[in-house]
């Protein structure tokens, strides 16, 4: 009976015999679902996907696919009068009911690549302190109907709660709301977005030259609000918080960024991590900027589109260190020093290749890390961020792990410089003093500076 309801009041809604109710929803009612607040969204995208899907089978291109979206949407009387708006080959509108919505060509390819199992591998186009929380939350928005996302992230979250003494909680498909990421970052020592990213700006392989923001993406648009989705006038063009960008098979494409998550925070961050497993967050200042202002201590991210692979060993070298007790600056430089200063699916590029073909570069902003600024995140950084999720189980400079920093521990370290001697992972964690991400004779310089008191303490030290 309920199903039979369902389906005659989608049947009344289709042919326009509720507009007072849609309206009403699209006014005014946030607590609604949203495709129940937003019919004519949902109504223009199964539409967009038709168009979509013929125009790639026919010419193999997305920007064929992109013509035709724009076109579709021009042409429906779903559409608000003057709210379609081009950023490059991306564009942004409003529907008669409400709804923010966005097509980006990139973003389009992206996904249906992956959700194909096309193609897994993306185109190569206040300071320190520990946090006063235990507890760590996972988002996985697309985990179970996307199989490029695998139990990763939920594994290592329940690693990092076991180190810290606290509890994991992973927010699989709709339970990735974005009240529960509002909530977890209020309540968690680290947070990890393991999902899709995008910008609102496409011209080719360029997502960042022109964007005004950074989204991850959601599957539910639950908890999204017309404050969220207002028009926001920006520095390239005006642009949403939060928009719906249609699906593809059985998955949405809530796109979120960090003001609408911040918007939704009704307390301070308790001095957390945030790990953003996905494309293009650090490309603008969209994502952590805000979140950063609710009191998140340290934000990493990506310049361009991450590899899967890449991603997952950039993720399990640098939480290695960061479960001991090291300081995010000792953990980046460990986790540069086993994969390199790009994304490691592309090893092989030099850096002005994996520049110029928008290979992803880790970034990191934090009480001590500014953002390098927009344009200027495609490069090597050097990161002094201070922060730690628990306290250090070693000390700095303790090579050889007896205890104490001693003139044995240098002897050590420059037997490893010349070959004579090879270290462990763990002791070359402890071996990089300056963290630098070489472990060299101006590691063991430093030890015997400290040992005389010439020095306070390592750099790498909180």
């Amino acid at each position: 009976m309920k199903r039979l309801i369902a389906i005659l009041l989608a049947v009344v809604l289709s042919i326009g015999l509720l507009p007072s109710f849609a309206a009403a929803q699209g006014g005014g009612n946030d607590e609604a679902p949203y495709e129940l607040r937003h019919p004519k969204a949902i109504e223009v995208w199964k539409t967009i996907e038709r168009a979509e899907t013929e125009a790639v089978a026919e010419k193999g291109s997305y920007s064929d696919a992109a013509e035709a979206a724009y076109a579709i949407v021009a042409a429906s009387n779903t559409t608000e009068a003057g709210s379609l708006e081009r950023h490059g080959e991306a564009f942004f509108w409003r529907t008669v009911d409400g709804a923010a919505c966005g097509y980006n060509p990139v973003f389009r390819a992206r996904v249906r690549k992956t959700a194909t199992g096309a193609d897994m591998k993306p185109e190569a186009t206040e300071k320190g302190g520990v946090a006063t929380s235990a507890d760590v939350a996972v988002f996985q928005p697309y985990i179970g109907l996307d199989s490029s996302f695998t139990s990763q992230y939920a594994d290592e979250g329940g690693s990092i709660a076991e180190a810290l003494g606290g509890a994991c909680t992973v927010y699989k498909t709709n339970d990735a709301t974005v009240d529960n990421i509002a909530h977890a970052l209020e309540t968690c020592a680290v947070v990890i977005f393991d999902s899709h990213g995008d910008t609102d700006y496409a011209s080719g392989d360029d997502c960042v030259s022109r964007a005004n923001t950074s989204y991850i993406c959601l599957q539910s648009g639950s908890g999204l609000t017309q404050e969220d989705q207002k028009t926001v006038a920006g520095r390239f063009g005006s642009y949403y918080h939060a928009y719906y960008g249609g699906s593809y098979g059985r998955m949405q494409y809530y796109m979120v960024d960090g003001t609408a998550i911040a918007n939704h925070m009704t307390g301070e961050a308790p001095r957390s991590l945030l790990w953003m497993a996905i494309c293009l967050g650090m490309a603008t200042d969209g994502m952590h900027k805000p979140l950063r202002e609710k009191g998140v201590q340290t934000v990493y991210g990506y310049s361009q589109s991450v590899s899967f692979t890449g991603d997952y060993a950039y993720e399990e070298s640098f939480f290695y260190a960061l479960k001991q007790g090291a300081t995010v600056t000792s953990a980046i430089a460990m986790m540069k020093r086993e994969n390199g200063n790009w994304d490691p699916a592309y090893k092989s590029y030099t850096e002005s290749m994996a520049v110029k073909r928008y290979v992803a570069f880790p970034i990191v902003v934090s009480d001590e890390d500014a953002y390098p600024g927009q344009g200027n995140v495609d490069a090597v950084q050097t990161v002094t961020g201070k922060g730690q999720i628990k306290e250090a189980d070693f000390l700095y400079g303790d090579v050889n792990g007896d205890g104490r920093v001693s003139v044995t521990d240098a002897s050590l370290l420059l037997r490893y410089v010349v070959k004579k001697e090879t270290l462990t992972r763990d002791q070359l964690l402890r071996a990089d003093v300056n963290a630098n991400r070489a472990v060299d004779s101006m590691d063991a310089s430093a030890i015997l500076r400290r040992i005389v008191e010439l020095i306070p303490s390592f750099d790498a030290e909180p």
